[in-house]
């Protein structure tokens, strides 16, 4: 089983963005149509408490997670900055890890740890 096949999924839209222009993070586009596609996956978010560095405990911990399926993108190595938007929330894509089965060695799912954030338009 999978993580798909015990979570339910649900629609996300993956974007592409141009990072640090004049105006902030803007949505790339091409011939004048957004770079975004329309995707499923399992969204988790979790908030709690964080600990800093001194041992203090600080409400605000969130932390969202997607896991998407590894078919849906041609390459990972584009993935880390460009964004997601789950449930009207914009997300930036911080990083990456894989979800391999220990069988088969097969990836199944590919994590994305994100945080939220606003692309300017």
């Amino acid at each position: 089983m999978t993580v798909f096949d015990i979570f339910n999924e649900i629609e996300y839209s993956y974007v592409t963005l141009n990072r640090g222009t004049v105006f902030g993070n803007v949505i790339a586009t091409e011939d004048n149509e957004p770079l975004t596609k329309t995707l499923k996956g399992v969204f988790k978010f979790r908030q709690g408490f964080n600990i800093d560095g001194r041992n203090m405990e600080a409400f605000g911990g969130e932390m969202a997670t997607l896991h998407a399926h590894p078919e849906d993108f041609e390459s990972t190595d584009v993935i880390v900055g460009n964004g997601v938007v789950v449930n009207g929330v914009e997300y930036e894509i911080k990083g990456i890890t894989y979800g391999t089965n220990f069988d088969t060695g097969e990836v199944e799912h590919i994590r994305l740890s994100l945080k939220e954030m606003d692309y300017a338009s």
